[in-house]
Formats: C-alpha cells, sequence, structure tokens
C-alpha cells in the first residue's frame, strides 16, 4: 500500500505475537547458498555476504553482494555439491566492530580514518573497491602487532555498514565493463547499483583516457580487441529500466567529442567495430560535440533487459586517443 491508502485492520484485542531483539543479540541465521553454485567450506570468521538470489556466501569480490557479518560456527561450515539452495543455514555474527586483516597494505590513524572499507577476498579487507564495490563499512581504528602505540597497521578495525543502509552502499554492476575498456592505459570505470523503497538506480562513472575512436560513424569506442561494453544490464539486478541520462562532467579530448550511447543483445562489440553489426537500439545520439555539464536523457529505455551498453562515435573524425573526457550515465528503474 502506499501514500493515502486507508488500511481497514484493527487495532488487536489480545497479545500480540511479537519479539525482541537486544542490541546485544549480534546473532542470527541465514539460508546458505547450494552446492550445486557453490560447493566450499566456509571458515570461521570469514566475511558472509547475501546474494542477489537472496542466499548467504563468502562474501568476496566475486559479484555484488551486501555484507551480513563473519561466520560463527565453532567448526568449518560445509556445502556439498547434493546440497540444495538454503538446505542448510549458517549462524553469524554482525559485531558493533570487528577486526580484518588487509589485503597487501596498511591503514592509518593520520589519513584513513573513516574511509570505507571494501571487501578483497571473504577473509581480508581492502581500501580499494576492487570490481564490484562490496563494502564492509567504514575504518574506526588500525589493529597489529606494534599496537596501541603506532598509527599505522595491517589490520583494519572496521564498523559494518548499517544493515538498515546496505542496500543503498553495496554492489556494482555484476558484469562490468569488457577488456576493450578496462585495458585502457589511465580509463577509469566504476559502476554502482543501490536499491530503495521500490526504485533501483545504476550509475557507471566512465572515464574515456585511454581509449581510442576511430574515422567511422558508429565505431565503438575502446582498446584492443576485447568487448569494449561498459556492463550489462539485466533485469535482475537492475529492475525494469524506466529512465536514464548520460551526463558529461570532463569534456572529451583526443578523440572523436560527439559521442552516442547504445544498447545491443550482444557481449562480442569491440573497438572500431560498427555498432550496426550487434542486435542493437541507439539510446542517446548526441547529434554534436559534448560541453561540460550537458545531460541527454534516454528517449525510450523501456526495452533495456539483458543487454549490454556501448559508447559509439556519433560522427567521422580522425582516429585519435581519448586525454580526457568524463561522462556519467544513470539509469532508473523499478
Amino acid at each position: 500500500m502506499g501514500p493515502g491508502v486507508t488500511h481497514a485492520m484493527a487495532n488487536p484485542t489480545t497479545q500480540v505475537p511479537s519479539t525482541v531483539q537486544n542490541y546485544e543479540d549480534t546473532k542470527f541465521y541465514w539460508p546458505v547458498i547450494g552446492g550445486a553454485t557453490v560447493a566450499k567450506t566456509y571458515q570461521t570468521g570469514e566475511m558472509i555476504g547475501r546474494r542477489s538470489d537472496g542466499y548467504c556466501g563468502s562474501f568476496d569480490d566475486t559479484a555484488a553482494m551486501t555484507f551480513l557479518g563473519l561466520m560463527d560456527e565453532t567448526v568449518p561450515f560445509q556445502i556439498v555439491a547434493g546440497d540444495a539452495n538454503g538446505a542448510k543455514v549458517m549462524k553469524i555474527v554482525r559485531p558493533y566492530r570487528l577486526e580484518m586483516p588487509l589485503d597487501s597494505s596498511t591503514v592509518s590513524r593520520v589519513t584513513n580514518i573513516g574511509a570505507r572499507m571494501y571487501a578483497a577476498d571473504s577473509g581480508h579487507a581492502s581500501l580499494s573497491p576492487g570490481t564490484f564495490g562490496n563494502v564492509i563499512g567504514s575504518l574506526v581504528d588500525v589493529s597489529g602487532a606494534l599496537m596501541p602505540n603506532a598509527l599505522t597497521g595491517a589490520t583494519a578495525v572496521i564498523a559494518p555498514v548499517s544493515a538498515s543502509a546496505a542496500g543503498l552502499t553495496g554492489g556494482g554492476l555484476t558484469t562490468g565493463p569488457g577488456t576493450g575498456i578496462t585495458s585502457g592505459t589511465g580509463t577509469v570505470e566504476k559502476t554502482g547499483v543501490f536499491s530503495y523503497g521500490g526504485v533501483i538506480r545504476t550509475d557507471i562513472l566512465i572515464d574515456l583516457t585511454g581509449l581510442g575512436s576511430s574515422t567511422t560513424d558508429l565505431d565503438i569506442i575502446g582498446n584492443g580487441t576485447g568487448p569494449a561494453y561498459l556492463g550489462q544490464v539485466t533485469a535482475a539486478q537492475n529492475g525494469t529500466v524506466w529512465a536514464g541520462t548520460l551526463q558529461c562532467l570532463e569534456v572529451p579530448a583526443g578523440g572523436v567529442t560527439d559521442i552516442d550511447l547504445y544498447w545491443a543483445t550482444e557481449a562480442t562489440g569491440k573497438f572500431d567495430d560498427a555498432v550496426s553489426g550487434l542486435t542493437e537500439t541507439a539510446l542517446i545520439t548526441a547529434g554534436g560535440a559534448w560541453t561540460l555539464a550537458l545531460t541527454k536523457a534516454i528517449a525510450d529505455p523501456v526495452g533495456i533487459a539483458n543487454g549490454y551498453l556501448y559508447l559509439t562515435c556519433g560522427a567521422a573524425g580522425t582516429p585519435g586517443t581519448y586525454t580526457a573526457g568524463k561522462f556519467v550515465l544513470t539509469l532508473w528503474g523499478y
């Protein structure tokens, strides 16, 4: 029911079967992904996350997920190939604070307090968001052999992200950019998928530096011979796409400045390929060079589902490698 809808139910006249969970009650149980998908042995103290299918598994950087807590069984917890989804439940603890070893770096009481900490794997934290940006929480202190006197340490003390805000802070696209994007020198692409209420928002940040444009109108922008898609949009993760915009945050330079946005069913489009060789739909036709803060809306995004996003040359030009050009693509779904 939405705002303005009247609830017809009467207030109770007998005892209500509600229960209380106190702040100090940090332990709970969650159904585990089955062995046909992930057969493994979970270790005590390992980070556990909620997957997109609702089951829990190792909280790492292999897919977008939300942090639940630490595996709290007293012995290793085994999932075998014959275990169905949800056939076993895992005891999880979500403490006020947790200490987690870092991947290969150190954290500082001077420069890193308050920084977001991400899962490098299910046994290590990192200051780097990695591929999927799975957030554990915020750094509140450091730990190590020389504590409490030292200012740096190889273990992070983390305040887990609020469970009520977890859907706003975790996860990028399950299928992010292809190697025809990530192989560019200086190229940056980051993605985020946020769910709140009945709204799903997807953001893709892209710095074109290091990518190339060709001489031909509607050729795909990218690098090398790998697939040059920005990412895959799926109904399961991104919902039914209802609206979208592309905004220029830094004027492109070094390559074609008239840039279009396309969607295609195939993941095979490469740099210098004609996007017309794919099963494609034009989402944004710029019609000229992008200028700072220029924002263009996707005219009809409803058909975007289970396909791949590409940037293309919007006009013929001289081949070049981008030295600048930052954009943010935002999709709104439900």
